[in-house]
């Protein structure tokens, strides 16, 4: 059983969780901000105050379907949740998952990033990172995709400004990691059942003129497509170009510059 313990402030959430599973497990670490916040393929995350960065040890899953799109679904869910709760569900309408690892908002026809699922294996678990966007601002930084936090988009909807408590949707998360441990295999019922919702949020098809960057032949490289669709199934992306259509497996994809 999770138990959610809080820091003032430490370097990097995942790196924290990994040192502590040497003692013991079931670890869930809340820092108020990171000085060394980790992205994938070793990107930074800004993490300052204001923020949710969150990392948790975790079981492996048989499933097809990537951990971290699992994870961005659970997330996206507990804060749907906390917005119900929190009477704010007018915003449930605007998120989405972008592949591979991208919580978004839609916003007229343009997608800001307000999170991101990290997902390292470590003896037979899985760490998972999570950054989201909360109550910090991060609208005016330079970074690849345009970013937004809640709190900077409730104001840009409504001219009010509130405080979103971080507190609570961590907890929500937790209890929903923890209640997905007792169903890890795709085919059991609670498992299946949260993976059906998946394609209501994946905003992944909705891109139009992307630029993708693939891993291939050992480098990086750069390419655009006209629109994209993800085979979960078959973990292929499905790409247009020019009235052509092409499949890459899911380890082909680092990143979609949205």
């Amino acid at each position: 059983m999770y138990k959610l313990e809080i820091l003032e402030e430490c370097e990097s959430t995942q790196e924290e969780v990994k040192k502590r599973l040497n003692e013991t497990s079931d670890i869930a670490l809340l820092s108020l901000k990171q000085s060394k916040g980790k992205g994938s393929y070793g990107r930074e995350w800004i993490s300052d105050k204001g923020g949710l960065y969150l990392s948790f040890d975790f079981p492996s899953i048989n499933t097809t379907i990537p951990v971290s799109i699992v994870f961005s679904l659970l997330v996206l869910e507990s804060i749907n949740q906390y917005l119900d709760i929190e009477n704010q569900n007018f915003i449930k309408d605007y998120m989405g998952i972008i592949f591979p690892n991208d919580l978004v908002l839609e916003i007229d026809n343009n997608f800001y990033k307000i999170g991101g699922i990290l997902v390292e294996s470590l003896r037979n678990k899985y760490i998972i990172g999570i950054g989201v966007n909360v109550n910090n601002h991060i609208s005016f930084y330079q970074l690849e995709h345009k970013a937004i936090s809640l709190k900077e988009f409730f104001e840009k909807e409504t001219n009010l400004s509130i405080d979103f408590d971080v507190f609570k949707i961590a907890k929500i998360i937790i209890s929903k990691a923890q209640d997905l441990r007792y169903s890890l295999n795709e085919n059991d019922y609670l498992f299946s059942e949260f993976l059906k919702k998946l394609d209501k949020f994946d905003f992944t098809k909705k891109l139009r003129n992307v630029d993708v960057i693939l891993f291939m032949d050992g480098k990086e490289i750069v390419d655009r497509f006209d629109q994209l669709k993800v085979d979960f199934q078959n973990r292929k992306i499905i790409f247009y170009k020019n009235r052509m259509r092409k499949e890459l497996d899911f380890e082909k994809i680092r990143r979609i510059l949205y």
